[in-house]
């Protein structure tokens, strides 16, 4: 049996802020976010961030063609899907992941295509000791990204990326 589908973004304390936002500074997105940040909390922040963003860029629509980011631009965009998806309410329908799948699915192929990694392992260098196996460092910081290889019944090994300090490249640390 589903629960009740709670949307955050129904929540009453989080409309009054978003209103008490858009009263005080109704022209200027930046200020909005800024008294939410200091009269609010961390997901109030969030939550307006993304409707003024995803509203923005709704207006745009086509007429920028090219946008430019960085590879820890999307990383972080990743993460923060990940951490979404990992956090979200027990049983919701399958229709709640297929409309994110559906909001989704063609800027991922997008950013995979501009990635051009036909396999992660072919492009990085994997060990299973704790240093860089380029320079031998053992200044290295996990990059909080795992994979894991083969089924839930019969798991492989986990592959964490990490990057060197010293020398700046990434690899795939084996546990």
């Amino acid at each position: 049996m589903i629960s009740k589908i709670y949307k955050q973004d129904n929540d009453d304390e989080y409309l009054k802020m978003r209103k008490e936002a858009y009263d005080t500074f109704p022209e200027d997105y930046f200020k909005q976010l800024q008294y939410i940040a200091e009269k609010g909390n961390n997901k109030f922040y969030v939550m307006r961030l993304l409707e003024i963003v995803q509203y923005l860029y709704s207006l745009h629509d086509n007429r920028i063609k090219d946008y430019t980011f960085n590879a820890f631009a999307i990383d972080c965009l990743y993460r923060g899907f990940l951490d979404s998806i990992r956090h979200m309410q027990k049983d919701l329908p399958d229709s709640i992941y297929e409309s994110i799948k559906n909001n989704i699915q063609d800027f991922i192929e997008q950013s995979i295509k501009q990635l051009n990694i036909k396999n992660i392992d072919e492009e990085l260098k994997t060990t299973s000791e704790r240093e860089c196996p380029y320079c031998d460092s053992i200044n290295i910081e996990d990059m909080g990204c795992a994979f894991e290889e083969g089924t839930e019944s019969s798991k492989g090994p986990t592959k964490i990326l990490y990057t060197c300090k010293d020398c700046g490249k990434k690899f795939l640390l084996l546990k």
